[in-house]
């Protein structure tokens, strides 16, 4: 009988966020898979389990492209596949680790889809806090309230995307916005939202900073790990 596949979504940053069932898998599983950071470094994710893995636990590392280009990141989600089924049709059970939640713009997902061809191989996907939330958790105040809309941009295409979403939700969550973050403040700074919004970066760990009140800051200079929020409403 070949083995069991978690996608266990270990949170942002904060080892304590982590879910009791994710921790309990993570005590149980012969083998913890982990995307590899850049140059073979620790990944993200392995950072905030790993001192929530036994020693004996076998580590399964992982390479995931950090380009654009389609067809590496293809070959590199299949290599990936192949080399999570060979513990797994031996009987094996493994966890699937990354940062946030397993279903939010996560590696798992494609990880599960390119498992679909095995349909013997059970899947199991288990949440974790996604970074929206710790970010609101970690600024002191609600995500969304009542009835408010929550719109999610996963990639700063230009201002006008965030414009036209201005009039669909009430809350806007901009991921992957460091590298883009002028040309933001400008939008923001235009339309009167520089007191209603704040950036978040690295949530959840030691390093992490929130700014808020961002007339104060048109200048950040921020790493990947960084996000906004956008409440027109104050």
């Amino acid at each position: 009988m070949p083995g069991k596949l978690y996608g266990i979504g270990c949170g942002p940053g904060d080892p304590e966020q982590i879910t009791l069932q994710a921790w309990k898998i993570l005590q149980r599983v012969p083998v913890v898979a982990v995307p590899q950071g850049r140059k073979n470094t620790p990944g993200v994710a392995a950072q905030i389990i790993q001192h929530h893995v036994p020693g004996t636990t076998r580590i399964l590392p992982l390479e995931f492209a950090f380009s654009h280009d389609p067809a590496t990141t293809t070959r590199l989600w299949e290599r990936a596949v192949q080399n999570l089924l060979v513990p797994l049709q031996q009987g094996l059970d493994v966890a699937f680790v990354c940062e946030g939640d397993s279903s939010f713009y996560s590696t798992f997902t494609y990880i599960a889809q390119g498992l679909s061809a095995h349909p013997e191989i059970e899947i199991q996907v288990i949440p974790g806090v996604c970074s929206p939330c710790a970010a609101a958790a970690a600024v002191g105040v609600p995500l969304v309230q009542q009835t408010e809309r929550l719109l999610v941009i996963p990639a700063f295409r230009g201002w006008q995307e965030v414009a036209s979403a201005l009039t669909h939700a009430q809350v806007i969550v901009l991921l992957k916005m460091a590298g883009q973050y002028p040309e933001i403040w400008q939008g923001l700074n235009t339309n009167n939202l520089l007191t209603s919004s704040y950036v978040v970066e690295w949530v959840g760990w030691p390093q992490q900073r929130i700014y808020r009140g961002l007339a104060s800051y048109p200048n950040l200079q921020l790493s990947y790990f960084s996000l906004m929020v956008i409440r027109p409403q104050g």
